[in-house]
């Protein structure tokens, strides 16, 4: 099982249980996996495709696992 497929799996298990916790913020599986595809479609839109290579700068935080 890769980290997208336990995403998928918690996200119809555990919709409502916590799956970050970052201080005072809180990110849901459902949450989550909504935000994670939101930013995957995006990067689609970008004309990503599978197999390219996308570099991210971002420090660190909760919106790197996305």
């Amino acid at each position: 099982m890769n980290i997208a497929e336990a995403l998928d799996r918690n996200k119809i298990f555990f919709p409502d249980r916590d799956a970050i916790v970052y201080g005072r913020k809180t990110w849901s599986y459902r949450r989550f996996w909504e935000d994670a595809n939101r930013a995957a479609n995006a990067l689609v839109s970008l004309g990503v495709r599978r197999g390219d290579k996308v570099c991210l700068f971002l420090t660190n935080g909760p919106e790197f696992l996305l």
